[in-house]
């Protein structure tokens, strides 16, 4: 039996609320609705509300505390070199893997993801792009990322090249299993109006499971997992989510599980 290829996809700093299948009535995500409309969803999947703490448990597999990733900065933002990571397993059990966006787990030798399981690579550094880790001048738009920690000039919108490249991937390794983890840093936005800005202007995004099952179907590449899931940092919709997200009505209550509790489709 053929092994089953794996796409996992993480939105980041994104709250509950701020998808249409999960209540927003301004943000218009038709067709991440229309995949969570179909798909099996777990409507109890817990993260933290920090980015690397999120990604760190998700890749390990253990609480941040254990990790060693628990924190964005202070050096608290990359996962222990001792820890096998999701990327380690499937590199083991003889697949492909890709990782595209934000790691946000080191960006030095033994930290980064090359170091860590992920056979190819395109991503920025630190916590967001442009940060200081970062290449200089990186703003979202034609910037420069690493391709396996060399530099490699783009032309477009950030999201759209971690989209295209991981189509590259999967296209490159359709006759072979292969994981892809696509991590966009977007949003990654502390006001309302940015969120909905960045989310509105993101074709790749809004479009991504669409395009991503196109991409599978029209190359003949046999899918068995494709994951989506948001950090829950913060969310600009607490009052539109307290009757999906909240037992007993309490707006409080609410804006903690908002921070804490998500959807993985």
């Amino acid at each position: 039996m053929r092994k089953p290829n794996v796409i996992l996809v993480i939105t980041d700093d994104q709250g509950y609320g701020d998808l249409g299948c999960t209540g927003n009535p301004w943000i218009q995500t038709p067709h991440i609705d229309a995949f969570h409309d179909e798909a099996v969803c777990l409507k109890d999947f817990h993260v933290s509300p920090l980015c690397t703490p999120t990604r760190g448990a998700l890749m390990s597999g253990k609480r941040p505390i254990r990790n060693g990733a628990w924190a964005t900065t202070w050096g608290r933002s990359m996962l222990r070199k001792s820890e096998v990571t999701m990327a380690n397993v499937f590199s083991d059990n003889g697949y492909k893997t890709g990782m595209f966006g934000k790691w946000h787990l080191g960006d030095n030798y033994p930290y980064r993801p090359q170091d860590r399981g992920f056979q190819h690579v395109v991503a920025h550094r630190g916590g967001g792009v442009g940060q200081t880790p970062d290449f200089w001048g990186n703003n979202y738009f034609n910037d420069t990322y690493f391709h396996n920690g060399k530099l490699v000039a783009h032309e477009g919108y950030c999201t759209d090249i971690w989209f295209k490249e991981a189509i590259k991937f999967i296209k490159a390794n359709r006759e072979q299993p292969f994981f892809a983890y696509i991590a966009t840093n977007a949003p990654h936005c502390v006001d309302g109006a940015s969120i909905i800005a960045s989310v509105i202007r993101n074709p790749w995004w809004t479009n991504a499971p669409k395009t991503i099952l196109m991409v599978l179907k029209d190359s003949g590449v046999m899918l068995s997992i494709f994951c989506i899931t948001i950090e829950a940092f913060r969310s600009i919709t607490f009052p539109c989510i307290s009757k999906k997200s909240s037992t007993n009505g309490s707006s409080m209550h609410a804006m903690l599980l908002a921070n804490c509790r998500v959807d993985i489709i």
